[in-house]
């Protein structure tokens, strides 16, 4: 069933004329940003325009594919790296001769770019950037600093260039240099009443806690850049003051053997539970009584978000630049220092539920990300 519900059309066209439009992503891993971009390619489609989700690499277990309208053409270049799909998308955009294109993530961003200007193209291009420069200059590996070296000569080759938080737009302004009529501020799209209609689903949650246990939930790859270690870390310090404490953590990745490791050095294998990847997550936050959200560095985080719709504590590390921006100061949430569990932990025992009414923070949510609040800024930037 396709992620976000398709509905009917929420934003009329300026022209009669279908358009031929790509989405061009590394492939269908199960992150945030390949989430949005087939959220707006469905959308997109339901408009009525032509639409292909063009994927560079081949992707072992694609996570959402499922979750892409039928009306959608994908597209495999079959390439190693997003690099190397280069002459791939090269033939594709003579051939298709696409109205406009939009890529996500730093790789395909800068792949797009040059290809459309080596190759003359027509095509409208628009790049997508979802994290702040400084803050992966900072904590990325090798090969993201260099991939953000390049893509500061290489976003101004794009028409337009989205940035989904202020941060972003900041960051795009000071350090890439790009110009303010290219540089639009588009939140990330979110549907309520399908999150909602997700929620009641069955989880695997009986098993591991009671209804007296107060559950802390965390969502995310098992990276360094979500940086879970410190919430596993704050633990002991909570279960010290109440034994009631859960935490489950919702994502894969490559740290999971050093998670686990953390947590057996702990003695947490009683309170810590690791349950990987879920195509839904809105059980787990429909039951958590904490949302904790730790990245060292985010764009936009959709799952905060998403969160906010349920009835839970929101804690947010002060490293999320965007935090104040989406929980509206501290109106709907609350804040911790980055990288330091005991004030995770007294952060989460004093936090309190909202200290607006659920009608405000459900008028606030969706006058900011609403598929009505957003869609058409993506329209008008794609010139549809």
């Amino acid at each position: 069933s396709v992620f976000f519900a398709i509905k009917k059309s929420i934003y009329t066209p300026k022209r009669i004329v279908d358009m031929n439009v790509g989405f061009f992503i590394p492939g269908l891993h199960s992150g945030g940003a390949e989430r949005v971009i087939i959220t707006l390619a469905n959308q997109i489609s339901l408009l009525g325009h032509d639409v292909d989700l063009i994927l560079a690499t081949n992707v072992k277990n694609e996570s959402y594919i499922n979750e892409i309208a039928d009306s959608i053409n994908i597209i495999r270049l079959e390439a190693k790296t997003t690099f190397k799909s280069f002459f791939g998308l090269s033939r594709l955009l003579r051939k298709k001769k696409y109205h406009s294109v939009i890529s996500t993530l730093t790789s395909a961003n800068v792949i797009l770019a040059i290809t459309a200007k080596i190759c003359l193209s027509k095509t409208r291009i628009v790049l997508r950037e979802a994290n702040t420069t400084e803050q992966e200059l900072e904590f990325g590996n090798l090969k993201l600093k260099t991939l953000n070296s390049i893509a500061k000569y290489t976003y101004s080759l794009a028409d337009e260039v989205v940035a989904v938080s202020s941060n972003v737009y900041s960051s795009l302004l000071e350090e890439y240099r790009l110009p303010k009529e290219k540089l639009n501020l588009i939140y990330n799209p979110v549907d309520f009443e399908y999150v909602k209609k997700k929620a009641i689903a069955k989880t695997d949650l009986a098993s591991l806690i009671n209804t007296q246990d107060k559950l802390v939930v965390a969502v995310g790859r098992l990276s360094e850049q979500k940086n879970f270690e410190v919430i596993i870390d704050a633990m002991p310090e909570l279960l010290s003051r109440d034994s009631s404490y859960k935490l489950v953590i919702l994502g894969e990745g490559h740290l999971r053997e050093k998670l686990e490791l953390q947590i057996a050095r702990l003695k947490l294998v009683e309170n810590v539970f690791l349950l990987g990847y879920k195509e839904n997550v809105f059980p787990y936050l429909s039951r958590a009584d904490f949302f904790v959200l730790s990245s060292l560095y985010e764009g936009l985080p959709s799952v905060l978000i998403q969160a906010m719709i349920f009835d839970c504590n929101i804690v947010v590390s002060d490293a999320v630049l965007s935090g104040p921006e989406i929980i509206d100061g501290e109106n709907y949430g609350a804040y911790f220092e980055s990288n330091n569990p005991e004030d995770l932990a007294k952060t989460i025992m004093e936090s309190k539920r909202d200290k607006n009414s659920a009608s405000d923070k459900t008028t606030y949510l969706k006058n900011n990300f609403s598929f009505n609040s957003v869609i058409p800024k993506y329209m008008k930037v794609l010139d549809l």
